[in-house]
């Protein structure tokens, strides 16, 4: 049998929310050691990797390894009828082609309880094999969504240039331009320039498109964020915690220019909710890595390939 409890839903929540905005089903990979997801987009571009260890768990029992089919949007659907500080816990019995869903108040005043499906998902076997990116990027993960925000006023493409100034993210388009400069050491707080013409960056792209391909980007509302960016530096600064958090570090070797499909970082984005800085991990022959730290628990990582441009 496999149990997993978490004490607050809420991380629940985040986690599937952050999952399912780019994979609508995936597999469990149960074991003794914790739980995993690998899986990728339908168009095979983007892939996720989820690792949560048994010790964070509050409860946590895993028998024999399995791999559990679930529909995530149908999960995300059953937790949004929980209340987000109810304690979850998810149960698997052997053999068993459901999912049980239990939530129960912290005082125990009311407990609920769900089934779904489980599916079989035909799904390739993968394994990330560990790579060695010659930059890293740190920055808070409320910033990071901003941007990714920001720029897709202008674009479907976010070109990254690191130097050992800072890191500079930016987008243009037939009516304009913007970008947002990151000095190491500073906070984020920066304004997206915007001029009339058009001024294209350098840079080394893996994934073939035309200069005028590619699936434009909604530009995505403020208000589409659950969590508004001054509200969480303010909860930060409460804390004590929020100077650190929103600090720009730059880890690199040689200055370096990619440019990446923005619609993807926007989905990334969504798990700003999981962890208050992000990690971004580049190099110019390797997709680059996007990793959200979850406290205690594990880790949430995207992988992306840089765009090459036609000629």
């Amino acid at each position: 049998m496999f149990e997993a409890q978490i004490a607050q839903g809420l991380l629940w929540k985040k986690i599937v929310e952050a999952v399912k905005e780019l994979v609508a089903e995936a597999n469990f990979q149960t074991t003794p050691s914790g739980v995993g997801i690998q899986a990728m987009d339908a168009a095979h571009v983007a892939l996720v990797s989820l690792s949560l260890r048994c010790g964070g768990f509050a409860v946590y029992s895993c028998e024999r390894q399995a791999m559990l089919g679930i529909n995530l949007q149908s999960l995300g659907k059953i937790l949004k009828a929980t209340e987000n500080n109810d304690v979850i816990t998810l149960r698997h019995i052997d053999d068993s082609d459901v999912l049980s869903i239990v939530a129960e108040a912290q005082d125990k005043s009311k407990q609920s309880e769900f089934q779904l499906k489980l599916m079989e998902i035909d799904a390739e076997s993968m394994s990330i094999p560990e790579m060695t990116y010659s930059t890293t990027i740190k920055l808070g993960s409320a910033d990071f969504a901003k941007i990714c925000r920001d720029m897709a006023i202008f674009g479907d493409t976010v070109t990254i240039a690191v130097s050992r100034e800072g890191v500079k993210f930016s987008a243009s388009s037939d009516f304009g331009e913007g970008f947002v400069f990151l000095r190491t050491g500073a906070t984020a707080d920066s304004v997206v320039k915007r001029e009339s013409g058009v001024k294209r960056e350098p840079g080394v792209k893996k994934e073939n498109v035309k200069k005028e391909a590619g699936v434009k980007a909604e530009p995505m509302r403020d208000e589409d964020d659950d969590t508004p960016i001054v509200a969480t530096k303010a909860a930060a600064a409460a804390a004590g915690a929020g100077e650190n958090d929103a600090t720009v570090s730059v880890e690199m070797e040689e200055p370096l220019t990619l440019s990446f499909a923005l619609r993807y970082f926007g989905i990334f984005s969504k798990a700003s909710t999981l962890a208050s800085r992000v990690t971004i991990c580049l190099a110019g022959d390797a997709p680059c890595m996007i990793e959200f730290e979850i406290d205690g628990l594990g880790h949430l990582r995207y992988y992306l390939a840089p765009k090459v441009e036609e000629d």
